[in-house]
């Protein structure tokens, strides 16, 4: 039976949700709108001087780079740390890192990050690793996707002795890419082509062809996405030949967010791209 409404939806009362599209009927899934928690919920206590990390985020970006500008391959690189945290965190608070090669476990670089900022729940810092201690990361079908470990630590001194406060550790690479929209230069003119704007990706400052699909939630009912089912969908990817997945919603597409979901092999080794699209939200 076709429960659709006038207006194309099929739950009439869509406007008065505040829901993403989709759990409203798509061509993919079940009008079902489901409703209530469905993350795990927890009680924290924490005594003074003592955080909770609840998220983190590492930013990692050339020197100088500005958005959708082709940034100086030869510059170093710049590693933004910021930690959300609940909780009283020590006046004295530093941060520090250690980043390790998941290969062979070396360490490539450590030391103290510089300009912390701590605001009423959040602490930021950064530093600069040299461009030649590293190698790039690169998808699928054009150079080997090389992964580090990032050691993030709040540490406090007091009583002659440095404490850790807080640490998270991140699995990650050192790429650069952007979407090239800047008009077509005269060399590109010489080769024939067309007048007008680029639009194409490039990746660690060269042009390649953007390969993929649209990833869509994997299941109408999230309890049967498991590990080897996101296993076996991302190797068939890498096997098509594909480098690219433009992620439905926003990678809510399990249990708990797609782009973290405990994979041992998480997106085939990490070898695909990865775009967001909101406008299903």
């Amino acid at each position: 039976m076709d429960t659709r409404t006038p207006f194309g939806f099929h739950i009439c009362s869509l406007p008065s949700h505040r829901k993403e599209q989709s759990d409203f009927g798509w061509d993919w899934g079940p009008a079902m709108a489901p409703a209530g928690p469905w993350q795990p919920a927890y009680i924290l206590q924490v005594g003074p001087n003592e955080i909770h990390v609840r998220n983190s985020d590492i930013d990692i970006y050339r020197e100088g780079q500005l958005n959708l500008i082709p940034p100086d391959q030869s510059k170093n690189w710049v590693v933004n740390a910021s930690l959300d945290y609940i909780g009283q965190l020590p006046k004295d608070a530093t941060m520090s890192y250690i980043l390790i090669d998941s290969k062979d476990n070396t360490t490539v670089s450590q030391g103290q990050l510089s300009n912390i900022t701590i605001t009423n729940g959040a602490i930021t810092g950064s530093t600069t690793i040299d461009s030649e201690a590293v190698e790039l990361w690169w998808p699928a079908g054009l150079g080997a996707q090389k992964l580090y470990h990032l050691t993030v630590k709040v540490e406090s001194y007091s009583d002659n002795r440095n404490t850790t406060v807080a640490s998270v550790t991140k699995r990650t690479g050192f790429r650069t890419i952007i979407l090239n929209e800047f008009p077509i230069s005269q060399s590109q003119l010489d080769q024939g082509i067309a007048p007008g704007n680029n639009w194409h990706f490039e990746i660690n400052g060269h042009e390649f062809y953007a390969k993929g699909s649209n990833f869509i939630p994997p299941d109408a009912f999230w309890p049967r996405v498991t590990v080897e089912k996101m296993s076996r969908l991302f190797d068939s990817v890498v096997d098509g030949n594909q480098n690219m997945l433009r992620v439905w919603v926003s990678g809510r597409t399990g249990p708990f967010s797609c782009t973290r979901l405990d994979l041992k092999r998480s997106f085939a080794n990490f070898e695909l791209l990865l775009v967001s699209g909101f406008w299903g939200l």
